[in-house]
């Protein structure tokens, strides 16, 4: 036996947790599964809920169109297509909480999906179902506020129309999601329903139909736990008006959504300062609200529980107010309850792994332990697994270090464990796209706690990295095959060497090192052809950072490799003649362009170049404050930024924004058109702008908030969703304050 395995079970000891125990010598894990004293693993899974899913919907929604639907030739042929692609999206998303899409493929043509629904949309389709299935499955990530307006009018005619119960609860939530108005004014009578009347009509038409409470549950779960300033005194109205029809209702529903509303209810009333800011009002609201939910809970639970979800939800009440447990039992006890229903029921880990943190009396080596009950299932045809590689990068961000991890080997091994299990598993194998990316993240993990014969020897097997923060694990930055080969080889010690010279600002040396060991490389035919990139890439780099170092103007677009020294964090980047080229079709801001340079500039440099906007890019004329962007004092590793500089043609307007929350502080009037020759001069507490050699914009600023904030980027951000930009002759030199 592993001797490793065995002392990253004892971990579970600590701390009064179950112990772990291994079977007889010599029989397969898998058979004799390892587990908690008394822990079970439900066999029920989270596939086996999607495939319930599938059952019910598969054919409901086309058919109910059928029946009851607006229709007309010019839309019908399109819109059964796009339900019946719906059904499947129901049913083969996971929810918003995990990031990640199934792991089987679900089977939509989404490109034929999004031109279906174009076509649509150019109709005078007013169904309020097809609406629906188009604003869930694309224009979520395409704003127009004209196709907002169509999903409004198609609302207006939903009550005169015969839909099933159920269906017009999921439309109704789907426009309060969607409409961008404040939920507590929008249902008003010219709609002839309002929320509250139709919750109340869908909580009835479940009762008598328990096999429909896991699938409805899980569909409206993040609905029920809004809390957001538009959604939560709606759910308050809701709350109030299902008490007095609570024996007309599905009982098991109406106590898992009570029970979900007044944990809301405590946090509300609790704050979210730390414990020492909140006051005695506060923690009595908190706890009150919290004994309510409890109540309701337990109801739930012995209702059915067959079911996680009410034993999931336990644990956050137990995380909160122990005192309302009058029953003595904990969050760990909830947790296995909710294992024991579903052993991958996802929002349970993700619940321990916060109630075991040490901010709530727990401990890193306790979260440990619960990552380990989703891998010691040895369930790798379900996600149960994955869980520890979550909590473990939970542990990693609660830190703000990856010690944890590089310091223990139990840990390593275990996750180790997980992903040989993953790799091996023909279920994940299923989907290539999957496959590789776990295979990618890996590699990661072994590169970063310092496991470099297995990193390499995965590296060899991974002639591409199908996404760039593939192997980001840890809370680190993602790492090149290429890299790992490199620093993996027989010429790692002359890489390291240059490095050695690089950290001491000896740029000249070190350019210089680099040339002779790539030119040394390019003779060894034994060297692989990754590797050499990585060194090339690594030799061109260097020779960038000797000339900027010297004092000397400096292209950032690299003739022979435009892309060299970039690192995308957002949109889609391209050379185009030279140029790079930025697009998005989800460039809402924070979500749309941005290309950072790996270079730390520091906090004194000057950059000049070409940028243009491409206002043809647009669908309609909704083009204003499209930006072309330029970030300073940028924080690259969370893809986040201290500052930036805005020109936006449209109206002639720059705009200067500053802080974590995007709040322009200074405008600039200016007349600039779609493109611009620009000079920007920035400092630590400085910033001028020059357009077409005419000074526009000279803002003091604050200094930059640490180090870390030093490199440079480009891109844009929109109020809508589409924007085009692109750079071209992009230079930089050190700013010497004259």
């Amino acid at each position: 036996m592993n001797i490793r395995l065995i002392s990253y079970l004892l971990i579970a000891s600590i701390m009064s947790l179950p112990t772990f125990a291994w079977g007889q010598s010599g029989i397969d894990r898998r058979e004799n599964r390892p587990g908690p004293d008394g822990f079970e693993y439900g066999e029920y899974s989270y596939f086996d809920l999607q495939q319930e899913k599938l059952n019910y919907f598969k054919g409901y929604l086309v058919e109910s169109y059928e029946k009851y639907g607006s229709k007309s030739a010019a839309w019908d042929e399109d819109a059964k297509a796009i339900l019946s692609d719906f059904e499947l999206y129901l049913t083969y998303l996971i929810p918003n909480k995990y990031p990640y899409t199934i792991i089987n493929n679900c089977g939509i043509d989404f490109p034929a999906m999004r031109e279906r629904c174009d076509r649509v949309m150019e109709t005078t389709c007013d169904d309020p179902l097809v609406m629906m299935a188009m604003f869930r499955m694309y224009y979520k990530f395409n704003h127009r506020q004209w196709r907002h307006e169509r999903l409004k009018w198609s609302y207006f005619w939903m009550p005169d129309m015969g839909y099933p119960d159920d269906i017009r609860y999921m439309i109704t939530q789907l426009y309060h999601e969607y409409t961008w108005e404040q939920y507590v004014t929008i249902f008003q009578h010219k709609f002839k329903t309002t929320y509250t009347d139709e919750g109340i009509r869908f909580f009835k038409f479940l009762k008598g139909k328990p096999e429909l409470r896991g699938i409805y549950f899980s569909h409206f779960m993040n609905w029920f736990e809004e809390d957001s300033e538009r959604a939560f005194p709606t759910l308050c109205v809701f709350a109030d008006k299902l008490k007095e029809v609570k024996n007309e209702v599905d009982p098991w529903m109406y106590h898992m959504f009570m029970g979900v509303h007044y944990t809301q209810r405590a946090w509300e009333e609790r704050g979210s300062d730390w414990g020492s800011e909140v006051t005695d009002e506060g923690w009595l609201g908190f706890r009150d609200n919290l004994a309510v939910a409890y109540s309701h809970f337990i109801k739930a639970h012995k209702i059915d529980a067959e079911m996680p979800y009410a034993a999931a939800e336990m644990i956050t009440v137990a995380m909160g107010n122990c005192d309302a447990m009058v029953d003595g039992t904990n969050d760990w006890y909830w947790f296995r309850q909710a294992i024991a229903a579903q052993h991958d029921y996802i929002p349970a880990y993700h619940a321990i792994s916060w109630a075991m943190r040490p901010r709530w009396g727990g401990d890193h080596n306790k979260m440990f332990s619960a990552g380990l009950v989703g891998m010691l299932s040895w369930r790798f045809d379900t996600r149960a697994p994955l869980m520890l590689r979550v909590i473990v990068n939970d542990i990693a961000k609660d830190l703000e270090s990856i010690q944890f991890a590089k310091d223990r080997i139990e840990v390593q091994d275990a996750m180790m464990e997980m992903y040989e299990g993953v790799l091996s598993s023909t279920t994940y194998a299923s989907d290539p796209k999957h496959m590789e990316w776990y295979h990618a993240e890996y590699m990661g993990f072994c590169w970063h706690v310092g496991e470099l014969e297995k990193a390499k020897e995965l590296a060899l097997k991974l002639p591409v990295v199908v996404k760039a923060n593939a192997s980001a694990v840890l809370d680190q930055k993602a790492v090149k095959h290429e890299m790992v080969l490199a620093y993996t080889g027989k010429y790692r010690d002359a890489l390291l060497k240059a490095d050695a010279m690089y950290a001491k600002q000896q740029y000249a040396a070190a350019s210089d090192a680099t040339d002779k060991l790539f030119k040394k490389m390019k003779m060894d035919k034994n060297v692989h052809d990754a590797e050499l990139a990585y060194v090339k890439e690594r030799n061109q780099f260097g020779k960038l950072m000797k000339q900027y170092m010297a004092g000397e103007w400096t292209q950032l677009i690299d003739p022979e490799n435009p892309m060299l020294g970039w690192e995308k964090q957002y949109g889609e980047w391209e050379v185009e003649d030279g140029a790079l080229v930025g697009t998005s079709n989800q460039a809402k801001y924070r979500q749309g362009l941005m290309l950072v340079h790996k270079f730390p500039f520091g906090t004194d440099y000057k950059i000049r170049g070409k940028a243009k906007l491409d206002s043809g890019f647009m669908a309609d004329a909704y083009e204003a404050h499209q930006n072309i962007g330029f970030f300073f004092h940028a924080l690259v590793e969370d893809n986040s930024k201290e500052m930036s500089i805005g020109l936006i043609p449209q109206d002639d307007v720059i705009s200067f924004f500053q802080d974590s929350y995007d709040k322009t502080i200074q405008y600039g009037k200016t007349d600039i058109e779609n493109e611009v020759n620009f000079e920007m001069h920035v400092n630590r507490t400085k910033v001028t702008v020059f357009l077409e050699g005419k000074q526009v914009l000279d803002i003091t600023i604050d200094p930059p908030k640490s180090k870390k904030y030093r490199q440079f980027g480009i891109g844009s951000w929109t109020h809508i969703s589409e924007v085009k930009v692109r750079f071209e002759s992009l230079e930089i030199v050190k700013n010497d304050g004259k």
